[in-house]
């Protein structure tokens, strides 16, 4: 599965919350983000769930959360441009 891997690459903990649900986490130091993963066998989306020191407030998150996003989705394109299905 392409989430997994691309998650297992970037060090992001990967769980299966339910039938097209992952629930992703990644730590470092004292920073936790988690993510809500959802998807079809033709679609995905990463959604903000929860984080932990990274001064999420009126719409606004600490820059390291969206550079860990944007790498574990680009991750998952990669993976699936290879042939790995969704």
């Amino acid at each position: 599965m392409p989430f997994l891997k691309a998650g297992a690459q970037r060090k992001w903990i990967m769980t299966q919350v339910s039938p097209g649900v992952i629930k992703a986490r990644y730590q470092t130091r004292n920073h936790v983000a988690e993510v809500r993963i959802t998807y079809t066998a033709t679609y995905y989306n990463i959604k903000y769930d929860s984080s932990l020191n990274l001064q999420a407030s009126d719409g606004k998150i600490h820059k390291n959360y969206n550079r860990w996003v944007r790498n574990l989705d680009k991750d998952i394109q990669v993976n699936l441009s290879t042939g790995a299905t969704l």
